[in-house]
């Protein structure tokens, strides 16, 4: 009997071992990513606020670890700013940066990656606007990271950082693959003559509510829609699901071709299994299809809310990239929102020398 109590007692004592280890890790755990989502927090708020004042610029090693590429990297980063404002000629007045964590993966006790999206919010007039009486404009971008951090002499520090800005700033970081960048693969498509669901011109086009559709969903993905980014970009798939908020039709459901425009979800929660036709998802095709009927080429100065803008990077003829116009700065000139790099009311033109710009108006009636 005594043995069966002792070994009843051992197992109590082996049991409640476990359980304080297991509350112990956890409690280790809380604590490290609490101080982890500190440290992230801080170094970004400082390493934003070096943009507009260099004095923050030497505060940068109590976050990263030294003699690292992002360390040398974030120290040079608000050159890029600079070069942003002259080359659209604008003056930034306050930058903020807000980071949202969605994953934090410890690998060890002293290793971990952290996957956030940061917000980028600045304030900004143009060069030639009085700056006491002129309206200050706001735009925003929003950057997913993959952060790698490392644990020394009971310290967390910043290790890597990979993320890209895109065409506005050009600021990709020197632990960023672009590679990740893939091509979207182009199924091939066919050239049939599909009747319209709606006549041509009969159907009216809500503009406000296209970019207003844009403003809500360019910085967060409407949970509904497949996002593309992972396969070339989610640019002309964010344009097309403005279109349809603003009361642009289906064509052709079902069949992928040059005249169709449809998206299908499948009747399906997930969105895994959507498809869409090309002209919805891939820019090249989609510019086109709008041209041939739903709208036509302007001047940036004649767009309205609801318009949108393709982009040639290079100028090589080959349509890489669409925004929507969401709004206007302080002398007139049409802003823009887009995904693949998230932005929100950016400056139209924000391309380099080489690119090349097509502006078109949506018809009323399309």
């Amino acid at each position: 009997m005594k043995k069966i109590f002792s070994i009843f007692i051992l197992m109590i004592l082996f049991i409640c071992g476990a359980v304080i280890n297991v509350n112990a890790y956890t409690n280790n755990e809380n604590m490290n990513s609490k101080e982890i989502t500190n440290i992230i927090t801080e170094a970004y708020q400082y390493r934003t606020k070096s943009i507009v004042d260099p004095s923050y610029i030497d505060k940068l090693e109590l976050f990263y670890a030294k003699y690292t590429k992002i360390y040398n990297f974030e120290k040079n980063r608000y050159k890029n700013y600079i070069e942003m404002a002259d080359r659209l000629n604008i003056k930034i007045l306050n930058i903020k940066s807000n980071v949202e964590i969605s994953n934090i993966k410890l690998k060890n006790n002293d290793e971990c990656q952290v996957d956030l999206k940061e917000i980028i919010s600045f304030d900004w007039i143009n060069s030639n606007d009085d700056p006491i009486n002129s309206k200050t404009n706001k735009s925003d971008m929003g950057i997913d990271h993959k952060v790698t951090l490392i644990k020394k002499d009971n310290e967390w520090k910043i290790q890597k950082d990979e993320y890209t800005e895109g065409y506005l700033t050009n600021v990709t970081s020197p632990d960023f693959d672009v590679s990740q960048l893939k091509s979207l693969s182009v199924p091939e498509i066919t050239h049939d003559n599909v009747v319209p669901y709606s006549p041509p011109g009969s159907t009216p086009y809500n503009r406000n509510a296209a970019a207003n559709y844009a403003e809500n969903y360019c910085l967060k993905y409407n949970p509904s829609y497949k996002s593309y980014d992972s396969v070339g970009g989610d640019c002309a798939n964010f344009v097309s699901q403005c279109l349809y908020a603003g009361g642009a039709y289906y064509i052709g459901f079902g069949i992928n071709s040059s005249t169709n425009w449809w998206y299908d979800n499948k009747n399906t929660s997930l969105t895994t299994d959507d498809v869409a036709s090309t002209t919805w998802t891939y820019c090249p095709s989609q510019r086109p299809f709008i041209l041939s009927g739903w709208g036509s080429e302007t001047t940036s100065s004649s767009l309205s809310r609801g318009d949108i803008i393709y982009y040639d990077w290079a100028g090589d003829g080959i349509w890489d990239h669409v925004a929507i116009v969401t709004g206007f700065d302080s002398s007139g000139a049409p802003l823009v929102s887009c995904h693949t790099t998230d932005y929100h009311n950016i400056k139209w033109n924000y391309g380099g020398s080489s690119c090349k710009y097509s502006c078109i108006h949506i018809n009323n009636y399309i």
